[in-house]
């Protein structure tokens, strides 16, 4: 009987399966190319003229220092947003599984 009762649910979560197109994983089944956003030199001198300093040595060095920085940070909020989307999208994967087991258990 037990044996039974697990391929009905089986049968009954592979057909819940079957009728959605598309679980909404966020990111994880399309993940955009990466924008690794590397400094270059325009990219410092463009920063040091929007600000009107001079192109020393200790302004480079610091203007690079502060650009890195940005970089490091949108990519810390990029990774956490997509963390966000995945696990919200395993959530609704698992939300169904469990509404296609109490389907099945009925």
């Amino acid at each position: 009987m037990f044996f039974d009762g697990q391929l009905r649910t089986k049968s009954v979560f592979i057909q819940s399966l079957k009728k959605k197109e598309n679980f909404d994983m966020g990111t994880l089944l399309k993940q955009t190319e990466r924008d690794y956003a590397l400094l270059s030199k325009d990219t410092v001198t463009q920063f040091l003229s929007s600000y009107r300093l001079d192109q020393t040595d200790e302004n480079t060095l610091k203007a690079i220092e502060l650009l890195e920085y940005e970089r490091r940070t949108n990519f810390m909020i990029n990774n956490g947003d997509r963390w966000d989307e995945q696990m919200a999208g395993f959530g609704k994967i698992l939300i169904e599984i469990k509404d296609a087991i109490s389907e099945g258990s009925e």
